[in-house]
């Protein structure tokens, strides 16, 4: 299974929609802060780029920050998607002071409702724990 697209809105230094291909190949993470040029890639979003990949499977990332602080400061929203090579399809949702959304297209259909059941049937498709994930490296 690999990641054919990602799609961010809101989430961390992400403010605007942002969405990127993936093509064969191999892909290093470059930034240019534009903010402030003084912090050179300081603060340009290659973590928050991966976070959001952790985000949109998993629902937090790796540091165990608060949800809500994951929603950008000029935002009241975070959106991530994930396109996948098996045609499985991701989305998660979170708005500022509420409960999170998490849907799936899968095999046909979309899946979505209670939080816990959601991502559980997520997870038998992803094939790896939460621990798995954040203690491995994936490529």
């Amino acid at each position: 299974m690999k990641l054919l697209s990602l799609t961010i809105r809101g989430f961390r230094s992400f403010r605007e929609e942002v969405s990127v291909s993936f093509e064969p190949g191999t892909y290093f993470l470059l930034g240019v802060n534009r903010d402030d040029p003084a912090f050179d890639s300081n603060g340009s979003g290659k973590t928050s780029f991966i976070a959001a990949i952790a985000f949109v499977l998993r629902g937090r990332i790796h540091t165990g920050i608060a949800k809500d602080k994951l929603i950008n400061n000029d935002s009241d929203e975070c959106f991530v998607e994930a396109v996948f090579s098996n045609g499985l399809i991701v989305r998660r949702k979170k708005k500022r002071g509420q409960a999170e959304g998490l849907s799936y297209f899968h095999e046909g259909r979309w899946f979505d409702g209670d939080l816990a059941p959601t991502q559980e049937g997520l997870d038998k498709i992803l094939g790896m724990s939460d621990t798995l994930f954040f203690q491995g490296i994936w490529i």
